[in-house]
């Protein structure tokens, strides 16, 4: 743990002003406390997958595997109201609410987009039916993460519960599976 949060910080040290995000101090260690955040939940399931599985290289193949999944249902590349608005999404919206990610990304990036007035930056968004919007930065960036500046820290709540979900699973593993015995 220690570790994380070190590279976390030293990371999110040059990153985060290299990307132009706001001078603000709790904006900062808010992002920096995601980045640990990000580090705790994929060493949690590397240590979930540890036990469970016969053999280094299976748990490594199957962590890629998660993490593409994981990654995919972020909100980085599809939003929740993408899974939500169509009907073969209904299938996959579940996956949002139980990805780790997603809602560390909802802590990390809202803090960051926040802006009130008339004077917050804009994006252009070109329409499906090809006209372009004109959005305010966090409005966009809100509606993609299906969640507003206000409901923050329920996203802290679901990733802890999500990271205690699989250290307790993880500690069965540990006690149950021996892949020595047959």
């Amino acid at each position: 743990m220690p570790w994380i949060t070190a590279l976390a910080l030293g990371y999110v040290s040059v990153t985060y002003f290299m990307f132009g995000f706001k001078s603000d101090a709790s904006v900062f260690f808010e992002y920096w406390f995601g980045h640990v955040l990000i580090g705790i939940y994929f060493s949690t399931l590397a240590q979930f997958y540890a036990p469970l599985l016969p053999s280094p290289a299976v748990a490594s193949i199957l962590a890629g595997v998660t993490t593409s999944f994981v990654i995919l249902f972020s909100g980085v590349f599809l939003s929740v109201s993408d899974l939500r608005g169509n009907a073969a999404g209904l299938g996959w919206a579940f996956m949002y609410y139980l990805d780790g990610l997603a809602h560390i990304l909802r802590l990390e990036a809202l803090p960051v987009f926040f802006c009130a007035g008339a004077d917050c930056p804009t994006v252009n968004i070109v329409a499906p039916d090809g006209t372009q919007q004109q959005l305010f930065t966090y409005d966009y960036v809100s509606g993609r993460l299906g969640m507003t500046y206000e409901r923050r820290w329920e996203a802290l709540g679901w990733t802890v519960l999500i990271i205690a979900f699989f250290r307790v699973l993880s500690i069965l593993a540990y006690r149950k599976v021996n892949h020595t015995r047959r």
